[in-house]
């Protein structure tokens, strides 16, 4: 077999199956193909004319967008990686027109997952149709570097932690609403997720999550309605438990109201690095 029936053997193995609807966030560059576009054609084929792939076609948000140059399109690229721009350059691709959070979805139920996402929406509403549709999640060679499930965002907009960000209503992006250009000001965010890791044992525990290779990547693949359930069960009690552990990291630190508590800290610990590196000079 080549490389292509290879991946596609593994996927099938873990369960994917025509008809299907799939999650994906990967690392094309970890994937052992030439052509890389070939790993979409997997995705697709295992897939099926039944079923549908979605990936997160996120954008750039600024502070004082009515400034700013950038204008969110359907037509705008991704910051998300090559997979992201690679799902939005396929000639059957439909887009969510939220400026600043759209998804891309491509199959027979893209435009039900999607259609409603836009700028009077929450920036990770389409989850709810992924869960509806009883959908599954793949991470593809990002599991370190890019971690955690989408449904982890979810969870914190069912919840309300989204919308309690000092951010609120303070970056955002140009858009335009057919001839028109707008100003978007992002009303909720899901914040930084290096450390959403600490749900793979979570996961593992409850015997849900599934680790595999796929191309030679490390990959996990995941229940979505499953990850939601726990990642729900520990945001309810201890919603500070996705911060990451860097005690520099200004989204984890200083921009929760449900953890001021973190922000003096923050900037002593800032202070002392940066007078540490000048002393040394």
């Amino acid at each position: 077999m080549n490389n292509k029936e290879i991946i596609k053997d593994q996927l099938v193995k873990t369960g994917i199956c025509n008809g299907d609807t799939l999650l994906v966030t990967a690392a094309l560059r970890s994937i052992n193909l030439e052509k890389k576009s070939d790993f979409l054609e997997v995705l697709l084929e295992v897939l099926g004319p039944e079923g549908t792939l979605i990936g997160l076609s996120f954008n750039d948000h600024f502070f004082f967008p009515f400034i700013s140059r950038a204008i969110f399109t359907k037509e705008s690229k991704t910051n998300t990686g090559g997979f992201g721009n690679m799902m939005l350059a396929h000639p059957k691709s439909y887009r969510s027109m939220h400026p600043t959070n759209s998804y891309v979805a491509i199959g027979k139920n893209a435009k039900y997952v999607l259609e409603d996402h836009n700028e009077n929406s929450k920036c990770y509403t389409p989850i709810s149709k992924l869960l509806k549709l009883n959908g599954k999640m793949l991470i593809v060679g990002c599991i370190d570097s890019c971690p955690g499930f989408t449904t982890i965002h979810y969870a914190q907009e069912v919840l309300g932690l989204t919308e309690k960000s000092f951010l609120k209503n303070l970056k955002g992006i140009q858009y335009k609403d057919g001839n028109t250009i707008k100003n978007f000001l992002r009303k909720d965010y899901g914040g930084c997720s290096k450390g959403f890791n600490k749900f793979y044992s979570i996961y593992m525990n409850e015997g849900i999550l599934e680790q595999l290779k796929v191309g030679g990547a490390s990959s996990l693949i995941i229940d979505a309605n499953e990850a939601y359930k726990c990642d729900l069960k520990v945001l309810k009690t201890r919603p500070l438990y996705l911060l990451c552990d860097d005690p520099l990291c200004l989204s984890c630190r200083v921009t929760w109201k449900n953890n001021k508590k973190d922000i003096i800290p923050f900037f002593i610990n800032l202070f002392l690095k940066k007078f540490f590196k000048y002393s040394r000079h």
